[in-house]
């Protein structure tokens, strides 16, 4: 049984599409031209905005550079007494931005299917204009949506735990290292290092500290956030905790309980590359297998549809973030 793929907080995934009109709304010129900053998910995905109006009507543009997306269209752009609020055009949840407008800083609400994070732009020039960006964007730009044609990462191969507890995937250029009681994951240019432990206990907080003792004693970055996603069939309790660490760092750790035994993965990177690497990132956390689970006689048992266990997970990301 796999980690599943919701549980992945740190990938925010958009889908992204170049198709669609631009819509329009009466306002003034309060939250004309180009915007930089961030969306704050883990890791932040950073954002780079271009609003314009002419006579009244506004239009907008975003780039997702993590995603190699750049000049998708924006559509119902509204700007109104200081609030303003634009939806990216024809993507998969309807991406949209809500908040205000405050001189140069804008502030606000990120929400897509059901999940929502806070965003913080700075306007980095006032006079920009959309007229020198190309109508027709290569869609060699804009990643892939999700599916059996999507280009993926491929695994180079599956390790397979020698005690026979789990298995896991291996993304073509990252390295595999067999620790005393670990297993470490390292990103093709070092940047991501994933350790991979289970431990005896029902403890899933208790085991997640046990870890970073094993992999890194000197660690003690303070706790950001603690969040309890829905588990998935066969696992009695999952645990994701969230560390507040300096800027440019992510460090994460995901546990899963399943009798007696907790299955715990470590995420120590650096933001650029977790954002670059995010496809790999998510192979291997959604391809993590408790062999015990894979085991287990499901036959007469209605499976769930990963649609229902999204909708449970986003409306419960959804109330975590408010």
């Amino acid at each position: 049984m796999q980690f599943d793929r919701t549980v992945r907080s740190w990938c925010l995934v958009l889908v992204l599409a170049l198709s669609g009109a631009v819509a329009c709304a009466q306002s003034s010129d309060a939250a004309a031209g180009t915007w930089q900053g961030a969306i704050d998910t883990p890791p932040p995905l950073e954002v780079t905005v271009h609003l314009a109006v002419d006579d009244g009507a506004w239009t907008g543009l975003i780039d997702i550079p993590a995603q190699g997306a750049a000049n998708l269209p924006l559509t119902d752009v509204i700007v109104i007494d200081g609030a303003v609020r634009f939806v990216i055009a024809n993507v998969q949840g309807e991406p949209t931005f809500e908040g205000t407008v405050d001189g140069d800083h804008m502030e606000g609400t990120f929400t897509q299917g059901g999940q929502s994070f806070a965003f913080e732009l700075e306007r980095v020039d006032p006079g920009a204009s959309l007229a020198d960006a190309p109508d027709d964007p290569a869609p060699a730009e804009v990643p892939a949506a999700p599916g059996p044609d999507a280009a993926a990462p491929v695994p180079e191969e599956v390790y397979e735990d020698p005690d026979g507890l789990f298995s896991v995937p291996v993304p073509e250029g990252w390295t595999l290292d067999e620790r005393e009681d670990h297993v470490r994951l390292t990103g093709p240019d070092g940047g991501i290092r994933l350790s991979l432990l289970t431990l005896e206990s029902d403890d899933l907080e208790a085991a997640i500290h046990e870890a970073w003792t094993r992999v890194d004693p000197e660690f003690d970055a303070p706790v950001d956030q603690v969040l309890e996603p829905p588990s998935q069939p066969g696992v009695e309790r999952t645990v994701q905790i969230e560390y507040d660490t300096e800027p440019g760092a992510v460090r994460q750790a995901i546990a899963q309980l399943h009798d007696g035994l907790a299955h715990v993965l470590l995420v120590d990177a650096e933001l650029e590359a977790a954002q670059r690497l995010a496809a790999q990132i998510d192979m291997i956390v959604t391809g993590y297998a408790i062999t015990a689970l894979e085991d287990v006689d499901r036959s007469g048992v209605e499976p769930r549809s990963i649609e229902a266990f999204v909708a449970t997970f986003e409306a419960f990301v959804g109330e975590a973030m408010e």
